[in-house]
């Protein structure tokens, strides 16, 4: 996962290579405004910077080159996701003992954990593993700065839920008075990057205002839950969403509940 993670790096920038590091940067900023920012700013007749830097990015990124480590980071996840599927019982033991390694990298923090109801805090990741538990996701799954082209988080089992925040978690968005969109991207959501979440076995929340839920622009983002009775609960732009790159949400067996309020569950 790690080779593979530093690999699709290396297609991201060779896709990004016509543009010069400013307007990288730039875009990056662009792509990562709430979701009615993001919109006003392209709106128009005018030719506004942003609209005109969006025009470049299109004209310029190379979309094969950018696809080519997204398909590579979800091929490494597929086969990861079968390694412990079929691990025998020893293996399955030991992943349910308590553990927990971090190893801070310029990309963004690879952590090794499980057994434990962990909660991990929203920090940029490069690699996010927990064995076990009904653990608390504010982070992880995510491209949350331009250096951080790749980040990958695959939870093996518990009941666990994914939010923004202590307080997204409490009760539905359609609830929430103060919902309306929150900047950057959220489990399974990426921006000039890849993002995959992997979830294997449990009944699970994802909340969310951000970019996430499998959603992608300019990348590759996905989202994948394997087993359980899941609530998938977003804002928009989440769910299967995609601008220039790929955004799908997959999800195999459960009685599981979907709302979004737009641009999302399917969505170009």
């Amino acid at each position: 996962l790690i080779y593979v993670a530093l690999e699709s790096r290396r297609w991201r920038d060779a896709a990004l290579r016509d543009l010069t590091p400013e307007e990288r940067n730039a875009l990056f900023k662009l792509l990562n405004r709430p979701i009615k920012e993001f919109e006003a700013s392209l709106d128009g007749s005018e030719p506004k910077a942003e609209l005109l830097l969006m025009e470049k990015a299109l004209e310029r990124v190379d979309f094969s080159r950018l696809l080519a480590g997204g398909h590579d980071c979800a091929l490494a996840v597929q086969q990861a996701m079968e390694a412990f599927q079929k691990a025998d019982d020893t293996a399955k033991q030991s992943l349910n003992q308590p553990f927990e390694v971090n190893i801070d990298t310029p990309w963004g923090r690879i952590r090794l954990c499980g057994a434990g109801n962990d909660t991990h805090e929203r920090l940029t990741y490069l690699l996010l593993v927990d064995t076990g538990g009904d653990d608390i996701y504010y982070g992880g799954g995510a491209t949350l700065t331009l250096e951080n082209a790749t980040s990958i988080l695959i939870d093996l089992s518990g009941n666990d839920r994914y939010g923004d925040d202590a307080t997204t978690l409490q009760k539905p968005l359609i609830e929430q008075e103060s919902r309306g969109g929150k900047a950057g991207a959220a489990f399974g959501g990426a921006t000039l990057g890849y993002a995959i979440l992997a979830d294997l076995q449990g009944d699970d929340l994802y909340r969310t205002q951000a970019i996430g839920q499998g959603a992608a622009r300019f990348g590759v983002g996905m989202l994948i839950d394997t087993q359980g009775s899941d609530t998938y609960d977003g804002y928009a732009f989440t769910q299967g969403a995609a601008l220039m790159g790929v955004g799908a949400l997959i999800e195999r067996e459960g009685r599981d509940q979907y709302a979004c309020f737009y641009e999302g569950q399917g969505y170009g």
